[in-house]
């Protein structure tokens, strides 16, 4: 409940909010791909308070963020629930928006992005989808209670796919993003010293001409 939400990230007309857990990805421990950590540090350089989140919460700045976690009371608070979750995953994809090259389609879809509410004992599973530049909030699934044996039994196997969720399917996707977007960054680097150069050797034969004529 520390972690504010970057306002360049933010939707139009809302004021931050903040939810209180997440669950999130390490690339230290990405086998798959073991430059996954450089990977991260790269792009962030050049990301809004240097950080791979649309959070400015620095432990998790090179961790990127999957699953956001509400907590209130007891039967109480719903709506205010739901709309800091709304707010805070509009944030999340604002920030997948901004990390994807304009003009691609990465090959791993994001379709949408899961939440857990809690009120007291009980667990709920909600979504956001992205429609265009609008995220539509989905609610609500029951993801289990901790009152009870069969509950809590239900609810670790939910936390497990979303587990199973954050490590093969966002993290996948979300990394395409990211190598995509440094890929392209390269790119546009490349052109630019390569359109110095050639702007440096038109001003050279330029000056050279002139000397030429003084002559």
């Amino acid at each position: 409940s520390t972690a504010s939400i970057l306002p360049d990230y933010l939707p139009s007309l809302k004021i931050a909010k903040k939810v209180d857990f997440c669950i999130y990805i390490d690339p230290a421990y990405d086998q798959k791909h073991t430059d996954s950590s450089t990977l991260i540090s790269s792009i962030c350089g050049r990301m809004v308070n240097r950080s791979i989140n649309h959070t400015d919460y620095t432990p998790l700045a090179e961790r990127p963020l999957a699953v956001s976690v509400e907590t209130k009371k007891l039967g109480k608070n719903w709506n205010k629930a739901t709309l800091q979750m709304s707010v805070s995953q509009a944030a999340q994809w604002n920030l997948i928006h901004e990390i994807t090259v304009p003009g691609t389609r990465p090959n791993d879809a994001l379709d949408y992005i899961p939440g857990i509410i809690i009120q007291g004992h009980n667990w709920f599973l909600v979504i956001t989808t992205r429609e265009g530049k609008k995220t539509v909030f989905w609610n609500k699934l029951d993801l289990g209670a901790t009152d009870t044996i069969e509950g809590i039994y239900k609810l670790v196997y939910g936390l497990q796919v979303l587990r199973e969720w954050a490590r093969d399917t966002y993290w996948p996707a979300f990394r395409n993003r990211v190598s995509s977007n440094i890929d392209a960054y390269e790119q546009l680097l490349e052109k630019e010293a390569e359109a110095e150069v050639k702007a440096q050797a038109r001003e050279a034969a330029a000056l050279g001409r002139e000397v030429v004529l003084l002559s």
